[in-house]
């Protein structure tokens, strides 16, 4: 099982970058680990570890103005 990425208290845009990958798609970067877009469902965007496959289940929730709302097992 994998650890937890880390845990922070409410202030969540102090410790996440965003940014876009060799491919041009946006990505959000936190403590070392990659998100890239799920879904998007206006007005929401869902992020999904890029460790997924190897059992990470951590998710980032964003408004349409880049605001995280929501971080699940960060």
């Amino acid at each position: 099982m994998l650890p937890r990425h880390s845990t922070y208290s409410r202030g969540y845009d102090d410790h996440f970058k965003f940014t876009t990958s060799q491919k041009g798609r946006p990505m959000i970067l936190a403590s070392g680990y990659k998100f890239g877009i799920h879904r998007v469902r206006s007005p929401k965007t869902y992020w999904y570890c890029h460790n997924a496959s190897q059992g990470c289940h951590a998710i980032i929730h964003t408004l349409a103005d880049m605001t995280i709302i929501k971080c699940y097992n960060i």
